[in-house]
């Protein structure tokens, strides 16, 4: 095979591995996420039964502690999704440095760097969109 192969093979395929990779890293972190959220919702559920047979004016403090329980728990399930939200900034701002050295491998004029910037061009569409489904947990 000639030497170009030999480059070519070692370029094509890195956008494969990491989506592997990421999809490996979403599944490990989105089992979590989705059972922390159940478990929410079942905690925000038995509370709400719960303050359903509650008397308005008799009940007034253990109403006030069951809303300070379901305050608790949307601020948790706001802090999940904070950091993940911080985690999809960050591959955001890869994304943009990978958009930053595809350009300028472009702008170089020269033609071999069409196989590298179609690489790139893969590895930054794999970065996107891990970056949507983090958004998305």
């Amino acid at each position: 095979s000639a030497p170009g192969d030999i480059h070519q093979q070692s370029l094509t395929g890195i956008s494969e591995k990491l989506k592997a990779i990421l999809d490996q890293v979403l599944s490990k972190i989105s089992l979590p996420v989705q059972k922390a959220k159940d478990m929410i919702n079942q905690a925000r559920s038995q509370i709400a039964g719960a303050m359903a047979g509650l008397d308005p004016v008799r009940d007034a403090s253990a109403i006030d502690k069951l809303n300070q329980m379901m305050a608790k728990l949307d601020a948790v399930e706001a802090r999940l999704g904070q950091v993940y939200k911080l985690l999809a900034d960050k591959v955001d701002v890869l994304v943009g440095t990978v958009d930053k050295l595809i350009a300028k491998l472009s702008a170089s004029g020269n033609p071999l760097m069409l196989i590298v910037v179609y690489e790139f061009s893969e590895v930054r569409t794999v970065l996107a969109d891990f970056s949507a489904q983090l958004a998305l947990l």
